[in-house]
């Protein structure tokens, strides 16, 4: 799963755009979902309101009709800057769903149903590009039935389509208009996915990368779309911690087996995604069990392309993760000669959960740990002969000789060879040993971890000119008053680095163009020590860092 802090940039800005392009470049990115504001495309600003009080919000004026997509004629300055600023929006909106076609990229994009948004000259350029479907909110978590629609170029988004049923006893809705407890209009209080409708959306970007040949593990829906509140937690300290080194596939798989169910939709069971069955769900079934357990998980939705007649109900799969042609499978087995109803047909993979004898009976095959051999292996054996042999100076001396310096008490080649021994996936970090690192750039995907796409923030002239405004700042802080000890042990433990060789200095700070960023070192203790911090992200140097 992707996982990447959030990266603010002003695309209404050249700048922006700039740096929006410079990220999808990265050849890692493989999809795009674009929500581009609806304020100024609102049709919900020509509904006459009567303010109840004072105070209240005056009513919004319309800024758009069905005449005038890009803006009514005769608009105030600051209407005019407004629908400028949104329709510079949606013309890099049509230029992303255009770049995304050009270059095989998965696009999603997201508007009210009824926005002057897909009535804008721009959009309609591109609009041949585009597939279509609509849900409204209520279905998914939300307190409001708005309506929305969803543009796209592959069929995994269409079974985001669920429409309310009416108002019951079990499901309400909260008024439209001002909200007077938070004295805004409902409308910017629907602006934020529930949590169910994003994890769905996330799920199918998932689905739609499967044809493209970019498999995930079994666990990646699961991961994305959980219910568990504490596994969400767990997926956002993982934004900022670092990952487990494991990435080896669990030993026992997380499902029994899991059962395909295809038809039409009223027929099959109203579940949200990764929901699990707190009770045995009867299910009115061909050729499939007729009882889901208590347990089972609902995992995957995928559009089901059914002739015009099916029986209700599914089919049974055992073994591991579908793969699309067993779903496909699935589907050819329901279609029926026998005329039964029309309507959305869709296929539902559930997860059914191990019995606890069967679990058992899967641990023992594994047998207990104690039992592994606790000895050095033999390929280790065979790694230390090799590096007898290796030569390691002649490969030091073909270094760069400040790299060499600072590797000298390095075993580097018994260090390789390790690695080859045991078929590292990323041996390209021994070449960066050996080379050196880049403080700034794109960051090689070395695929030991799960990937965490980190942009850049700011471009390399960005970059200098951050560092010529802080070199006066930078010469207030060296005379800055602290605490003269620490100070004194930073100084102490920086010059024994500079006698090792591993850095270069002192230098006089003239003797640096201005145009070079300058990071600051400071000391913090720890217990009985001191310990010397480099703060690349005071001056930058992080933010100019592409992680894949």
């Amino acid at each position: 799963m992707a996982m990447s802090p959030i990266v603010l940039a002003d695309l209404s800005t050249e700048a922006g755009i700039e740096l929006l392009m410079q990220w999808l470049s990265n050849e890692f990115v493989v999809g795009i979902f674009l929500a581009p504001p609806c304020g100024t495309a609102s049709r919900a600003r020509s509904i006459p309101m009567k303010r109840k009080r004072p105070g209240d919000p005056i009513a919004p004026r319309p800024l758009r009709s069905d005449r005038h997509p890009n803006g009514v004629p005769f608009l105030t300055f600051i209407d005019r800057i407004k629908v400028c600023q949104a329709n510079k929006l949606y013309h890099l909106t049509a230029k992303l769903i255009q770049w995304a076609v050009d270059t095989g990229c998965i696009f999603c994009v997201e508007n009210p149903q009824y926005s002057f948004f897909w009535q804008t000259t721009f959009i309609l350029e591109v609009i041949h590009h585009l597939q279509f479907t609509t849900f409204q909110s209520c279905r998914y978590g939300s307190r409001r039935p708005k309506r929305t629609m969803l543009a796209f170029n592959v069929e995994e988004f269409t079974v985001i389509n669920k429409m309310c049923e009416g108002v019951s006893s079990t499901h309400k809705h909260d008024g439209w208009g001002l909200d007077a407890k938070a004295n805004q209009f409902a409308t910017a209080m629907e602006t934020a996915y529930p949590l169910p409708l994003a994890r769905l959306i996330a799920a199918q970007f998932i689905l739609a990368l499967q044809p493209l040949g970019i498999t995930t593990p079994p666990e990646t829906l699961e991961q994305v779309s959980g219910h568990d509140g504490a596994v969400l937690a767990a997926l956002r300290a993982q934004a900022g911690n670092q990952p487990k080194a494991t990435k080896l596939p669990p030993l026992i798989p997380h499902f029994a087996a899991k059962v395909a169910l295809t038809g039409f939709r009223q027929d099959l069971p109203a579940f949200d995604l990764q929901q699990k069955l707190k009770q045995p769900l009867h299910v009115q079934s061909f050729n499939a069990p007729t009882q889901l357990p208590k347990g089972a998980k609902l995992l995957q939705l995928a559009p089901a392309m059914l002739p015009s007649t099916v029986l209700q109900g599914g089919v049974f799969v055992s073994g591991q993760f579908l793969t699309q042609e067993e779903i496909d499978r699935t589907t050819s087995l329901c279609a029926t000669s026998d005329i039964c109803k029309t309507g959305t047909s869709e296929t539902q993979i559930w997860g059914l959960p191990w019995s606890e004898d069967d679990f058992v009976k899967q641990m023992v095959k594994f047998g207990h740990p104690a039992r592994l051999q606790s000895s050095l292996p033999d390929v280790l054996k065979d790694t230390v002969e090799v590096y007898m042999k290796a030569d390691e100076m002649e490969m030091k001396r073909a270094m760069d000789p400040e790299v060499a310096l600072v590797l000298a008490p390095k075993n580097v080649c018994l260090w390789e060879a390790m690695l080859k021994s045991v078929q590292y996936p990323d041996l390209g970090v021994v070449d960066e040993f050996k080379q050196g690192s880049e403080l700034v750039g794109c960051v090689d995907r070395t695929g030991l971890w799960p990937m965490k796409f980190q942009p850049a923030a700011i471009s390399v002239s960005e970059l200098h000119e951050i560092a010529k405004k802080e070199r006066g700042l930078l010469r207030q802080q060296f005379h800055a008053e602290g605490d003269p000890d620490l100070t004194e042990e930073v100084w102490r433990k920086t010059m024994e680095e500079v006698e090792s060789g591993c850095l270069v200095g002192p230098l006089k700070l003239d003797d640096i163009p201005s145009e070079f960023p300058l990071s600051r070192r400071f000391g913090i203790r720890q217990g009985g020590k001191v310990r010397c911090i480099d703060d690349f992200s005071r001056s930058s140097v992080n933010a100019k860092r592409t992680i894949n």
